[in-house]
């Protein structure tokens, strides 16, 4: 129990510190976004899909993994799944709007930056707030 406490504790800790995974199919879409992340002064790492995530070497370190609905929801679905197993403590945002069934366990929170880039950036830094306080409150209990 100590040691799962330990090892949640450590990985939150380097989530923290982590950097940004965008995956967007769109190249156009995917550079504008990066852009406007970077704002953040976090680093940015890019992929266009779930092929392409898969081959993110598991030591990859993500505080933020931004998804992208589009073009296929089930696609964003998968590369949820695998992000929420590989990079269990990083915070997942979705892009886009939701059009069915997606399981609510796998992301953290949702935005549609076509309508408001700004909530990008918003959404993304309340979501690294949120992960730095999960950090202390453990360190606290």
């Amino acid at each position: 129990m100590l040691k799962s406490y330990i090892s949640h504790l450590a990985e939150v800790r380097m989530a923290a510190m982590g950097s940004i995974l965008l995956v967007e199919p769109n190249e156009q879409l995917r550079q504008s976004r990066a852009l406007l992340l970077s704002i953040l002064n976090l680093p940015i790492q890019t992929a266009v899909g779930y092929s392409e995530v898969c081959s993110i070497s598991a030591s990859g370190i993500f505080s933020i993994i931004a998804i992208s609905l589009n073009p296929q929801q089930m696609e964003a679905a998968k590369i949820a799944t695998y992000a929420r197993r590989q990079w269990a403590a990083a915070k997942i945002l979705l892009l886009g709007r939701l059009t069915g069934d997606f399981d609510d366990p796998l992301y953290d929170d949702i935005v549609d930056p076509s309508f408001n880039p700004s909530a990008l950036v918003e959404t993304t830094k309340r979501l690294l707030n949120d992960l730095r306080a999960n950090l202390v409150g453990l360190r606290e209990s």
